[in-house]
């Protein structure tokens, strides 16, 4: 509503053919950020609800929209309001995404260490020195109870399938089907 943060973000707009993706609930605003890094009113936008000052679903379908600036090159995204965003079954992604953190967390003096105040913490000792961000364990933990916590529904999903299925296991599939 005032403006404010869009000239950081019109630092980070990609460039050359690169793309800026908009995810997030419904009203929050996706499409009128879009319109103010592109200079003009090209999503369509509502006000908001006056009752709650919550916005209103606009956007039907993810769309493609140019940076006019032509010495960037790059794309937004605009996607319509979305309820959740989760990982499902990332595997090796979040050991990959931190990897810094699972180098620092092999120098620790426990193996059952959990970087919170165990003596001989590498985890610790590496974000009191300033080489670690605090909030980079933090999202990293973070992560780690959200799959866990998708491992565990999972779980429940498949256990009341087989019980559906009165135990039997479900068919091979062919490389037909």
């Amino acid at each position: 509503m005032t403006g404010e943060g869009i000239e950081a973000l019109t630092r980070r707009t990609p460039q050359g053919n690169r793309t800026l993706t908009f995810l997030g609930a419904s009203g929050v605003g996706k499409s009128t950020i879009v319109n103010a890094l592109v200079g003009n009113q090209r999503q369509a936008t509502f006000e908001v609800r006056e009752g709650d000052q919550r916005g209103r679903h606009t956007t039907v379908a993810a769309e493609l929209v140019p940076l006019d600036d032509s010495t960037t090159g790059g794309w937004l995204i605009d996607t319509p309001g979305v309820r959740a965003l989760s990982l499902w079954l990332s595997g090796n992604g979040i050991e990959r995404a931190f990897a810094d953190v699972f180098d620092l967390m092999d120098g620790c003096r426990f193996r059952d260490c959990k970087h919170d105040q165990e003596p001989g913490c590498a985890v610790q000792a590496a974000i009191g020195a300033g080489d670690l961000a605090p909030v980079r364990l933090y999202a990293l933990e973070k992560l780690i109870a959200e799959e866990a916590e998708l491992e565990e529904e999972q779980r429940a999903r498949e256990k009341v399938a087989d019980r559906r299925r009165g135990g039997k296991k479900p068919p091979e599939k062919s490389e037909f089907q």
